[in-house]
């Protein structure tokens, strides 16, 4: 199933190109359009900021350092930095305790114990 494009990609794509081309003006019905998706944008940022708290505190990682960065950006999208890759201290200590399975191996005939044999006079 495709992702339809959503009316801020649309936004955003139609500024840059107006920014190529050197068109920078906006009429005042874009600049409402804009000011109101920044403000629902925010808002959103907002919610997530407190389902992520409150997620985090039920699962008892809410000091855990992955945590605190996502709680950060997502208090203040501006801020540089990514939330992803998002990887708990418990995700680390996990795999890091859990080595790969190793694959058996067949012994080869030289070294199998029922093919040895001693030679006479040995």
């Amino acid at each position: 199933m495709r992702k339809k494009s959503s009316t801020v990609e649309q936004l955003a794509a139609g500024l840059r190109k107006r920014a190529e081309t050197g068109r920078f003006t906006l009429d005042k019905d874009e600049l409402i359009r804009i000011a109101a998706m920044l403000q629902k944008l925010e808002y959103r940022c907002g919610e997530a900021h407190q389902v992520v708290g409150s997620l985090a505190t039920d699962a008892g990682l809410f000091g855990d350092p992955a945590v605190i960065r996502a709680l950060d950006l997502l208090s203040d999208p501006q801020r540089d930095g990514d939330i992803l890759p998002f990887h708990t201290a418990k995700d680390l200590a996990r795999t890091a305790v859990q080595p790969p399975p190793r694959p058996k191996l067949k012994p080869s005939p030289k070294s199998s114990p029922a093919k040895t044999r001693k030679r006479s006079g040995e």
